[in-house]
């Protein structure tokens, strides 16, 4: 009879080896995502570095007769990213030709209306493009590239991350049912599989989770970019030391693309491999704990060697709900399916 970790099974039930999550398919998947990091934050850090070592020029004072402070302080918020319209009450851009407001601009900035009933916008010229150059702020400057950024690469990772999970779970599903063939044809059995509605459902939950998991990539890491510059600004730190930082800042970011990589490759091939066995009729598994990591969860290592139900998992006491080996970030625990012997 089949003996683990001092448990035995019945004399024909076969308890079969171990699945394992495909280490090339990780390491393959990482290398896309690191593809596509590392053009962000290049791209981020160029922009970014080449704007904070540049020094605007002061704005001259005499560059309009009739430029107030007010409509300096207003060029400088468009060209920062202010609110494009004026506050007050709106009113007709007739009116306001007839009053001489629009005559105290003259060349810098242009009016038309907006969108909403009676709004009144006000744009930039070229003129006031030029003006805008002068007087924009080194905040507002990098402000300004970093929003850019953020829109650019938001874009990018959006259009990928649909691609990268569809490719990424279909690769997972195909290694994880060969590996589940040879396990059981080691065991002498031959199956051949079927994409079920079970296996639609599992495929669909793998590929929302890893296009939402990689969307929070440009996003956290553009995030804290902007945080860590703005804070240089206000520091008056030089150019090496926010070089220093960005670079940091991409590590950790391709750290997080690590965990992500060996987190979804861990729970991609969990949850397939448990959608296929049940498909099987196999209805329990062995938990077999890594025993790996410097701080093991306690609940795993206590189910190290405990029959599960391939539909339900083990309850984890730490989480408060069932789960399945492999599945919680950082598990490395994995199963093995147990074939019941059939009576003699």
């Amino acid at each position: 009879m089949p003996l683990i970790r001092g448990r035995r099974f019945g004399r024909h039930t076969k308890v079969m080896r171990s699945w394992r999550p495909n280490a090339g398919l990780q390491a393959a998947y990482l290398a896309r995502l690191r593809a596509i990091i590392e053009g962000m934050a290049e791209q981020v850090e160029r922009s970014v570095l080449a704007t904070y070592a540049a020094h605007p020029p002061e704005f001259a004072q005499d560059a309009g007769p009739f430029m107030s402070p007010a409509m300096v302080a207003r060029i400088r918020q468009l060209a920062e990213g202010g609110d494009p319209t004026l506050p007050g009450s709106p009113a007709p851009i007739d009116e306001m030709l007839s009053q001489g407001l629009i005559r105290r601009l003259p060349g810098y900035l242009s009016v038309r209306y907006g969108y909403e009933p009676g709004e009144i916008v006000y744009e930039l010229t070229d003129e006031g493009e030029t003006v805008a150059r002068a007087l924009i702020t080194p905040a507002g400057r990098l402000k300004a590239v970093l929003a850019n950024m953020r829109a650019r690469w938001e874009r990018r990772f959006e259009e990928a991350a649909p691609r990268l999970a569809k490719w990424f779970s279909a690769a997972v599903s195909t290694r994880s049912t060969k590996d589940l063939q040879r396990i059981l044809k080691d065991g002498g059995f031959t199956v051949k599989f079927k994409m079920t509605p079970v296996m639609r459902d599992v495929l669909d939950a793998t590929i929302g989770e890893n296009v939402g998991l990689i969307r929070t990539i440009p996003q956290k890491y553009l995030g804290e970019v902007e945080g860590l510059v703005m804070r240089s600004v206000v520091r008056g730190r030089d150019l090496g030391l926010l070089a220093a930082e960005l670079r940091k800042r991409y590590d950790l970011t391709e750290k997080r693309a690590a965990l992500i990589a060996g987190d979804q490759n861990n729970k991609a091939t969990s949850a397939i491999t448990h959608a296929r066995q049940a498909d099987l009729g196999i209805r329990e598994a062995v938990w077999m704990h890594s025993h790996g990591g410097r701080v093991p969860r306690p609940c795993h290592v206590e189910f190290d060697g405990q029959t599960y139900k391939v539909t339900k998992g083990l309850y984890d006491k730490e989480e408060k709900r069932w789960v399945f080996p492999g599945e919680l970030i950082h598990c490395r625990c994995t199963g093995r399916p147990i074939i019941p012997g059939l009576s003699a």
